[in-house]
């Protein structure tokens, strides 16, 4: 039984006449446009009704302070302090042990039929959907030093996610047997997070994050990123993608940090550029993406896809994003304690703005999505009651007709248009694409773009037919080319949930074992067919 009931658009074949013409070298890609940054107002807390009451005395505000006003946050921009290499490579570990137990607690519950078969199916993105299903009902804050942003902690008497044990009922195992897996692994990832915050509290004690040396080696094609005191756990960069996070991380740390004194004074604070923090923030951020995995979930429109949302709509913010994959300078991310210092306004469901241009991508799971959808439509209620500027939300998801999300957008009350897309007629940036050669991947499903806009948007940002026509060539963008496609498939990448990928597992080691057998393999092939063909001139020349 499929997943999904999913929409069947009539591709135009736009899809594979710009894949044909795709080349994309390694290194040149345009992955992120500096120059469009979402501008805030910092503003501390505790003179948040000070400024407002001064605001309304004002008759005639000045031209600039109307603009700013149309992007007001109220925050501090205080980076956070540097979370531990060491409790990020536990993390990291930790994580990939849980697939692992997941994995073997299966194999021990199945029926004694089933067991006789030695091949299981995979529950693709079990442990991932179930993660972001957890703290989406159990938000971390900053406050709570013990609780783990990563690997959930359940309570014993948390009930049983019934998505969970849908997906491992997906999988070919028993409602029963499921049930008894998931309550097992609720006890061994509450022990893995336990023993992730003794870990933590202990490196708070000692101090020993400045110890932590990271060493970073450039290659041709890619970055090592690595602790001089653990080599084996590896994290691997593409070069144009290291350069990125250091502009962004340079330009965080040169932004103007407003501070509203007593005398009403602004004072800028700069701090200095030093590498080594730098590289234990980049290793910090590499670790948590590489410990969440889900590479699927972390997939993003193509660049040429935010150029036309920016030109035409004024979108300068992405909703859902990381700084492995922004496309612009500012945008929300899950993980603020390692994103902040790229640029990051931490989680969309803490952001409240009163009027903007935004572009969301949500991970394609149907409880976050309906959780975005359901903000969305408290930030267009309160920008009504309170007459705000022109708010408008570029919403992109897969066609999934029977998804509750899915639904509202169609039904929502601000929903200007909606334009399909079909599967074939466009794919998506690779959410590993940071540490891969090939950056494009084909979509799975059709794709819809909700435009969601309050009457002051639909005047600022109007929706013309030529502004659909490149968004839709803007996709297209998207498809890999053939060649893109024969590596993507040969190298069994991908999940149920990627299209045409075929899960084989991951490679037995990472120094390219897979590669120089398949050369292998294609010499000896290619030896045997000389073999046939200087035989035949044998026979016809002893004739």
């Amino acid at each position: 039984m499929p997943r999904h009931e999913k929409t069947t658009e009539c591709a135009t074949g736009i899809g594979s006449k710009v894949a044909k013409k795709q080349k994309v070298k390694a290194g040149k890609s345009n992955i992120w446009n500096p120059d469009v940054c979402y501008n805030i107002n910092i503003v501390p807390e505790e003179q948040k009704t000070k400024k407002k009451s001064k605001q309304k005395s004002k008759t005639k505000p000045s031209s600039s302070s109307r603009k700013e006003a149309t992007n007001v946050v109220v925050s501090t921009l205080q980076l956070p302090p540097p979370p531990s290499c060491s409790v990020e490579v536990l993390r990291m570990i930790s994580s990939n042990h849980l697939r692992k137990q997941l994995t073997k607690l299966r194999k021990s519950h199945r029926n004694p039929e089933d067991a006789a078969d030695s091949s299981m199916k995979h529950a693709v993105m079990a442990v991932e959907r179930w993660f972001m299903r957890y703290f989406l009902q159990n938000p971390v804050t900053t406050d709570e030093y013990d609780a783990d942003p990563v690997i959930p902690c359940p309570s014993d008497d948390m009930e049983i996610d019934p998505g969970f044990v849908k997906d491992l009922e997906a999988a070919g195992d028993t409602e029963e047997a499921a049930g008894t897996v998931v309550k097992t692994f609720y006890k061994l990832s509450k022990t893995a997070a336990l023993a992730i915050s003794k870990k933590r509290k202990a490196m708070s004690e000692c101090n020993k994050k400045s110890l932590e040396n990271v060493v970073v080696v450039h290659h041709r094609h890619s970055c090592d990123v690595m602790l001089s005191t653990n080599k084996k756990n590896l994290l691997k960069i593409n070069p144009v993608h290291y350069e990125k996070l250091k502009v962004m991380y340079t330009r965080q740390l040169q932004r103007k940090q407003l501070v509203l004194l007593s005398n009403e004074k602004e004072v800028a604070a700069y701090t200095t550029f030093d590498v080594s923090e730098f590289h234990r923030r980049l290793f910090c951020v590499l670790a948590r993406y590489h410990s969440i995995q889900g590479h699927g979930f972390q997939a993003a429109c193509t660049e040429h896809v935010f150029d036309v949302l920016h030109t035409h709509f004024g979108v300068n913010l992405e909703c859902f994003a990381s700084p492995l994959n922004s496309r612009y300078a500012r945008y929300c991310s899950a993980f603020p304690d390692t994103d902040a210092c790229f640029g990051s306004l931490g989680s969309f469901f803490n952001f409240y703005p009163t009027a903007g241009s935004f572009q969301a991508n949500p991970p394609f799971e149907p409880a976050l999505m309906l959780a975005m959808v359901q903000h969305m439509e408290r930030l267009f209620s309160n920008n009504a009651d309170n007459n705000d500027g022109p708010l408008s939300f570029i919403v992109v998801v897969p066609g999934w007709k029977e998804c509750e999300a899915f639904q509202l957008l169609q039904s929502s009350a601000y929903l200007q248009t909606a334009v399909p897309i079909a599967q074939s007629d466009h794919g998506f940036c690779d959410g590993a694409s940071h540490q891969r050669r090939d950056r494009y991947q084909i979509s799975p499903y059709d794709t819809f773009f909700f435009f969601l806009q309050n009457d002051k948007a639909v005047h600022k940002w109007p929706i013309k037919d030529g502004a659909i026509s490149e968004l839709k060539v803007a996709m297209a963008h998207g498809v890999p080319s053939p060649s893109m496609q024969a590596r993507h498939d040969k190298a069994g990448r991908g999940t149920s949930d990627i299209a045409r990928g075929v899960y084989k597992g991951k490679k037995s080691r990472a120094t390219g074992d897979g590669v120089m057998k398949r050369k292998r393999e294609e010499l000896l092939l290619k030896k045997k067919k000389r073999q046939k063909v200087m035989s035949g001139i044998k026979i016809k020349t002893g004739s």
